[in-house]
């Protein structure tokens, strides 16, 4: 069976990019920049994304930059741009570039993003609409966002060196799924942090009791096995 390239990705590596997109996002909530109006407080999805890898640069991962004397960021909007090869990605592993635009959906997804308007031209029967006329630009475009107002109480609410922790499932199960822990543990604790995000608390809390009910047996086993009375029925 064929996995995904991200799900081959270490799962404290997917932390640490989950992680590093929320860190970007925080920085616009703490500006009080939360991209409801235009220019020059647009919020862009190619901004978040080279922020985070700035982040990712400087962290554990030491993310290593196409010209290694820039930032991320200043390689797609300073004077050392580089060439149009370099995007989408800017030399950073598919795998990795892929689950930070995950990472930004699933921001959509949890209601801390939303689309914003941009008055940029479009085409119209093909005349181009400028933002000088009525009708230019997008109401809904996916490349700029605002933070809800959701969306900055979460942002707001956290230490900056603690993860979000329900946005961050993998970050989250990194904590715990150290060598020797009981896979079917894990895969109860994981499920219930996914239906947790989709707001079922009842089915989470059934979950976590599951997951806590297998420790429990795993324990015992392990103690049973530890005095010498491996195989015996308890």
């Amino acid at each position: 069976m064929f996995r995904h390239a991200i799900t081959l990705l270490p799962i404290p590596t997917q932390g640490l990019v989950n992680d590093a997109i929320y860190r970007a996002l925080r920085v616009f909530a703490e500006d009080g920049n939360h991209g409801i109006s235009e220019w020059p407080n647009r919020i862009s999805i190619q901004h978040i994304y080279l922020s985070a890898a700035d982040i990712l640069a400087t962290g554990p991962l030491r993310l290593e930059r196409p010209n290694r004397e820039d930032r991320f960021t200043s390689l797609a909007y300073g004077r050392n741009a580089l060439p149009s090869e370099f995007f989408p990605d800017y030399g950073i592993s598919d795998a990795m570039a892929s689950l930070m635009r995950l990472t930004i959906w699933d921001a959509f997804l949890h209601g801390i993003l939303a689309p914003a308007p941009t008055s940029r031209p479009i085409f119209d029967r093909g005349n181009i609409e400028t933002e000088n006329r009525v009708g230019g630009g997008q109401f809904f475009d996916l490349d700029y966002v605002m933070l809800t107002p959701y969306g900055v109480d979460v942002l707001l609410q956290l230490h900056p060196h603690d993860r979000i922790r329900v946005y961050d499932p993998s970050g989250y199960i990194a904590n715990f799924n150290e060598p020797g822990t009981d896979p079917e543990m894990m895969a109860y604790v994981a499920e219930g942090i996914i239906v947790l995000q989709g707001n079922h608390l009842l089915a989470s809390v059934v979950l976590i009791g599951i997951a806590s009910e297998r420790l429990v047996e795993v324990t015992a086993l392990a103690i049973r096995d530890a005095q010498g009375n491996r195989g015996e029925v308890w």
